[in-house]
């Protein structure tokens, strides 16, 4: 794996994937920065011009994105989906995914939810 001192915009490329598939990790910035060999900042300022967005609100979004996609698609219950997801209790992904869709991960399950322009 590039470290962001040898390739930095190639390390940056790597980081979505990386987190998208290690949701449920521990994936705040810092150990994300080690992991691709930057400093926070570093790694914060090339992630944000890569992606639009923090490193954090990366995980948020990817971590709700797929959420919404296991209350939709199976049988999981609210908490199995926020562990599934890597949110430290239900009720932070319960007032994430409110503030995100403006309703419950049950009402959306019982769609009532429709997603946000």
């Amino acid at each position: 794996m590039p470290s962001c001192s040898e390739r930095p915009a190639q390390a940056a490329d790597l980081a979505p994937a990386y987190i998208r598939e290690h949701l449920a990790g521990d994936l705040d910035v810092g150990t994300l920065a080690r992991r691709f060999g930057c400093s926070r900042s570093h790694f914060t300022r090339l992630f944000t011009t890569l992606t639009g967005l923090s490193p954090h609100q990366y995980v948020i979004q990817a971590r709700l994105a797929l959420a919404q996609e296991l209350l939709t698609c199976t049988n999981l219950t609210v908490g199995e989906v926020a562990a599934e997801t890597g949110f430290s209790s239900i009720h932070h992904f319960c007032r994430r995914f409110r503030m995100r869709t403006g309703v419950t991960p049950t009402a959306w399950r019982e769609g009532l939810g429709r997603p946000r322009e």
